[in-house]
């Protein structure tokens, strides 16, 4: 392929590769990893990236017994340079011919020591699996892995970089890909698919497999290129037994397409008075040969009974028997004549005697008796019985396919037997090739989760509506301190429009210099977020590392945001400076007047106030949210609506405790500090609010947490769905693990699952990938799963599950994802319609018909194991276990599994731990925005003492009057701190009532239950002294400050 000028032009280099799933334990730790990915390689693959150690570029300088690993499997099996780790890989030939291998090891070991331990990084997290976590990874040279899994000389992944990597996820790179896997349609041939051609001793040719059974849609495609065709399913059974008891054991019976063979071959040579009736399609009827009926007693009209073995799709061995009516007898000669249509069964075929049989699945060679040798040294293989192909297919396909053999003439020369003849008709993907934009898919699948968006949306719009309360504060003090000035620019002509212009112009000159100093903040605050989920939050996300991605775009949209509040919240306090009289600013000789006029009047405070604090609780109370998303969404507006009608009744509450105080019941401090700020409603309002806002959205955030944790224990036995252990494999597993001689003793059971792909975003995985990972669950499963559905367009529970074994009425494959996935990752709905790519090139539609609950199959689409068939027959494997772990402990049997089974690299895991593990995600991401919002103490910290500063500088005079009275230095700064306690202290008490209202009013209906209306008091208590102490903080300095102040200038100073 790499020889194509096409390849030569695009491809810079390429590199062969040998990766195989792997199970690695460490002999010095004694801990395990069983999903391990092993890569046996060369030098070529050092043009594509480098290992890396401490940040170093290294070469992997392994020689032979030695291996290297990645730092994520040394950290999972506790292994350290020098150890001897056992390492146990797959069989290789024992997924081609698994039928034929019961018995029979399905894995080799071998021990190498560890060389180096590389880093997470460059080729130490090499991955043909577009995902976001690392997978753990053993490194060794090719000659070493092709001699472990005694390959020869073979591979099984060429993987390539091209010159110019911006073609990457275009349409160039889709034309490029297409045109290669035409080429590769063009390379591979009948050989790659183990076709092998048996001459027959009627003339004509029959084409069968090494692989004993062919995948069906192979037939039609090899069949077009002949002159003519008929296919057949020969079937090597256990007894055929006469209507007079007489039998003949381990026969061939051969389906046949009686139409088509009619057509394309000679007729039946009839044995004497026997009727010309060939089986009818779809019956249960059956020719007979000549030598069969004379040893079973047995003519047309009789019952012949064949007993047989099966491999259902579970490829467990099966014994069943079917009666079939006999409708004719023909002669041992012609085309009832044909030994070569017995499908190449290694042991089988090509002995001399039966007796000589070495059959690879079980046979009881002490019931051949004399006349079954006699049969064998004169016909071989040669079936006996004839019946109807649909029948047989019926009776004896597998998963392996539902034929094995065909009879044929070429086109043109019939002495023209070469396996060329069929290669146009076999494509790449028939052998199993397939070419991945393994760049392309990786980039696609790198979005972030959409609950990290949505939830810093959420919560940066708390903390945005903080800082622009605290902005506006800032300059309507600003615009005060400066009324005179202000003033003696309208005296001189300036009109009002004029001086909104000049403090416009000043304040996007300040706003532009604070808004780069945001950006650079902003970054900053990014990287330790980043920082942070790499090290103290590592548990909120899978992987290592997390890269820091800051883009100029979101950098100049942060910027020019700033900006446009800095504008707005600057325009509407100078448009009110600008309208003040010119004899009001005179009269203010210091030039600090105080608006003491409250934004609205009590009356309309209070109605207002009402009307949010009210209406919104019975709305939430009444309203039930369909979804998680809705119902935050809820939660959110009915508590900052409340909140800010708390605000509006805390202002005028504040004045009526100031007149219950005049007469004593506080020192005189905070009785002072409480005058103060009441004399400044509108300030008061504003800092106020935004303590309360942060407040609420703090104690929201605590409250979620707390009833996760609260009704963990309680949601625990509905996430596990009923089962106690699951387990996955790198190879499919045939037959039930518990008929294992290996398995461990007890009661349990297990229910095996088909599985496609790997496990999708879940919100331990911030990779959407799609398609996710298809689960097939069968009937069992769907009987007895206990895990529910939030919403369902089918009825009930069980009726939903069993939805998922047909069809949904407009021809859809029906899927269930749970929430978590469905809404958080994928961004879907109840109703959302999927495109998949399945097997065989074809393209199928996978409707979502429920949304599950929350439970240990996040990350995954859900549904019947024939519908999973249906749409990936050749790649959904037996690879995911369940186990009822019956009277035994867990945890236990999960070391037990996988001690028994570690030759197919099971990791058992009991599903408690599964959901505990995604519980702690979950609270890792709350403890996220809960210190995402701790920023918010610290802006209301930094605001209020930045205000407290400037109010030092603003009531000098005030200052200088109170110590002029004597007050010491002591209570004048307990006066200002007390001044800032207050706001806080309020708006702490009103954030408490605003998440008080949203948590009794919305809870019940959202979650459906009253017992969700908790209260975290713990959380209230810290987050109140917290605030408090902040506040108290953020005005110390300048409370100090005005403590010091001399009253003889005070008293002088004129601004």
């Amino acid at each position: 392929l790499f020889i194509y000028p096409d390849w030569m032009d695009k491809v810079r280099k390429e590199a062969l590769l040998l990766t195989v799933p792997a199970a690695v334990t460490c002999q010095r730790s004694g801990q395990r990893d069983g999903q391990v990915m092993l890569f046996g390689f060369s030098d070529t693959i050092y043009g594509m990236g480098s290992f890396y150690k401490n940040g170093d570029k290294r070469t992997a300088n392994i020689g032979t017994g030695e291996v290297a690993i990645n730092r994520y499997l040394a950290d999972q099996a506790g292994v350290r340079e020098g150890d001897r780790i056992t390492l146990r890989v797959p069989n290789p030939s024992f997924g081609g011919d698994f039928l034929f291998l019961f018995g029979e090891d399905s894995s080799v070991e071998s021990t190498f020591k560890v060389r180096s331990i590389f880093d997470n990084t460059g080729l130490g997290r090499l991955d043909l699996e577009a995902k976001r976590t690392p997978s753990s990874s053993v490194f060794m040279n090719m000659d070493d892995a092709q001699d472990l899994l005694d390959v020869g000389q073979k591979v099984n992944a060429a993987v390539f970089q091209y010159k110019n990597r911006d073609i990457v996820g275009t349409d160039e790179e889709t034309r490029f890909l297409s045109r290669s896997e035409e080429l590769l349609d063009i390379i591979v041939g009948a050989e790659s698919i183990e076709l092998v051609i048996q001459p027959s001793p009627r003339g004509w040719s029959v084409l069968t497999s090494d692989r004993i059974f062919l995948q069906g849609h192979l037939e039609p495609a090899l069949g077009a290129t002949t002159f003519s065709w008929s296919p057949t399913l020969t079937y090597f059974v256990d007894r055929l037994v006469g209507p007079n008891g007489a039998d003949l054991s381990y026969s061939t019976v051969s389906g046949l397409d009686f139409a088509r063979d009619r057509k394309a071959f000679e007729d039946w040579r009839w044995n004497g008075s026997s009727p010309r009736t060939e089986p009818q399609s779809g019956t249960l009827q059956a020719l007979v040969n000549n030598w069969t009926a004379n040893q079973l007693g047995i003519g047309p009209g009789d019952t012949l009974t064949v007993e047989y073995t099966t491999v259902n799709d579970r490829y467990q061995l099966e014994k069943g028997s079917v009666d079939l009516v006999v409708v004719g007898i023909v002669d041992l000669a012609g085309k009832a004549y044909d030994p070569s249509l017995l499908p190449p069964i290694p042991g089988v075929h090509d002995t001399v005697s039966c007796l000589d049989w070495e059959a690879p699945f079980p046979m009881d060679l002490q019931t051949i008796e004399d006349e079954d040798v006699a049969y064998w040294n004169a016909y071989k293989g040669t079936p006996k019985v004839w019946i109807d192909l649909d029948t047989a297919k019926d009776l004896w396909s597998n998963p392996d396919g539902n034929w094995t053999s065909a009879r044929y003439y070429p086109h043109g020369d019939t002495s023209n037997v070469s396996l060329e003849y069929f290669d146009d008709a076999v494509t790449a993907s028939d052998a199993g090739i397939s070419i991945h934009a393994s760049r392309a898919d990786a980039l696609a699948t790198s979005d972030p989760l959409a609950i990290f968006e949505s939830m810093f949306l959420a919560f940066g719009a708390v903390l945005l509506l903080a800082g622009c309360l605290l902005e506006a504060s800032a300059f309507a003090n600003l615009a005060r301190s400066r009324l005179r000035e202000h003033a003696t620019l309208r005296a001189l002509g300036l009109d009002e429009r004029g001086l909104i212009q000049v403090m416009l112009v000043e304040g996007t000159l300040w706003g532009g210099i604070a808004g780069i100093i945001g950006v650079i903040a902003g970054a900053g605050l990014g990287a330790g977020l980043v920082g942070a989920l790499n090290t103290v939050w590592a548990d909120a996300v899978e992987g290592t590392t997390i890269p820091l991605a800051i883009e100029g775009g979101s950098l100049w949209l942060a910027l020019g945001l700033g900006l446009v509040v800095t504008i707005g919240t600057l325009f509407l306090s100078a448009r009110k400076a600008a309208r003040t009289t010119l004899s009001t600013a005179l009269a203010d000789r210091a030039g600090t007047a105080v608006d003491v006029s409250p934004p609205i009047s009590r009356q309309r405070a209070i109605l207002l106030a009402l009307v949010l604090l009210i209406v919104p609780a019975v709305a939430g109370i009444f309203i039930r949210p369909s979804s998680d998303m809705g119902g935050m969404a809820l939660f959110f507006i009915v508590g900052m609506l409340a909140t800010l009608g708390g605000v509006l009744l805390a202002i005028p509450l504040l004045e009526r405790i100031e007149s219950r105080v005049k007469r004593g019941g506080l020192i005189a401090p905070w009785r002072m500090g409480l005058k103060s700020l009441n004399r400044r409603p509108r300030r008061a309002l504003m800092l106020v609010a935004t303590f309360a806002l942060v407040a609420f959205a703090v104690i929201g955030i605590s409250w979620a947490g707390e009833i996760e944790i609260r009704y963990a224990g309680d949601l625990q036995a509905d996430q596990t769905g009923g089962y106690d252990v699951l387990a996955e494999t790198w190879v499919q597993v045939g037959g039930d693990l518990k008929d294992d001689p290996n398995a461990p003793p007890g009661d349990w059971t297990v229910t095996p699952v088909r599985v496609v792909g790997h496990q999708g975003g879940t919100c331990s995985n911030l990779n959407a990938r799609f398609p996710p990972r298809i689960m097939g669950v069968p009937d069992e499963f769907i009987e007895n799963v206990t895990v529910g559905f939030r919403n369902s367009e089918v009825g009930g529970d069980r009726e939903t599950w069993r939805s998922l074994t047909e069809l949904t009425d407009d021809g859809h494959v029906p899927v269930v994802v749970d929430y978590n996935t469905l809404v958080w990752v994928y961004g879907g709905s109840i109703g959302d319609v999927y495109e998949v790519d399945g097997d065989r090139g074809r393209v199928y539609k996978m409707k979502v018909v429920a949304v599950m609950e929350t439970s240990i199959f996040g990350g995954s689409f859900l549904t019947g194991v024939d519908m999973a068939m249906r749409v990936y027959p050749d790649s959904a494997l037996y690879t995911y276990f369940l186990f009822d772990a019956g009277s035994a402990e867990p945890a236990k049997l999960a070391k037990e599994l996988e001690e028994a089974y570690a030759d197919m690299g099971l990791d058992a895991r009991p599903t408690v731990e599964v959901v505990q593990e995604n519980l702690a995600y979950e609270l890792s991401f709350l403890r996220l925005f809960q210190a995402y919002l701790a920023l918010g103490l610290i802006v209301g910290a930094l605001g209020l003492g930045a205000l407290a500063a400037r109010e030092v500088q603003d009531r000098r005079r005030e200052i200088g009057g109170m110590k002029a009275l004597g007050w010491p230095k002591g209570k004048v700064w307990q006066t200002f701190l007390s001044e800032q306690i207050w706001i806080a202290l309020t708006g702490v008490v009103v954030g408490i009532i605003g998440a008080a209202i949203a948590i009794v009013a919305v809870s019940p209906a959202w979650l459906g239950s009253v017992t969700a209306i908790y209260f975290p008091g713990g959380t209230i208590a810290i987050l109140a002294l917290a605030m408090v102490g902040a506040a108290a903080l953020g005005a110390l300095l300048a409370a100090r400050d005005a403590a010091r102040i001399d009253p003889s200038e005070a008293m002088r100073s004129m601004q």
